[in-house]
């Protein structure tokens, strides 16, 4: 978040996801189909947080083998563990990217 002091609000920085867009990751959750993540929407993540603070970014190849995502609350954080399940066969045909 950005913090505005003329107007004391709070805007959504997205400078880091959007470096990690321009180099080839994506965001795992946002590409996965509904039935393959839990919760099936892209609600807020964390217990006191407005918006998908934590995520977890793959190269697009990766993101194929990309089976199921999960949330889950952990106890004396405001944050959830973030569980990803990747196809191990599709996971093994990934080839990573070289050097830009």
């Amino acid at each position: 978040m950005r913090y505005t002091p003329q107007d004391r609000t709070l805007t959504p920085n997205y400078d880091v996801h959007d470096v990690l867009a321009s180099v080839g990751m994506e965001d795992v959750f946002a590409v996965l189909t509904p039935g393959q993540r839990e919760p099936d929407d892209l609600a807020a993540a964390g217990t006191s947080s407005g918006g998908r603070v934590d995520r977890i970014y793959l190269t697009r190849d990766l993101t194929d083998a990309a089976a199921g995502y999960a949330r889950q609350d952990i106890g004396d954080s405001d944050h959830q563990a973030l569980m990803l399940t990747l196809d191990g066969t599709n996971a093994a045909r990934a080839i990573p990217p070289g050097p830009p």
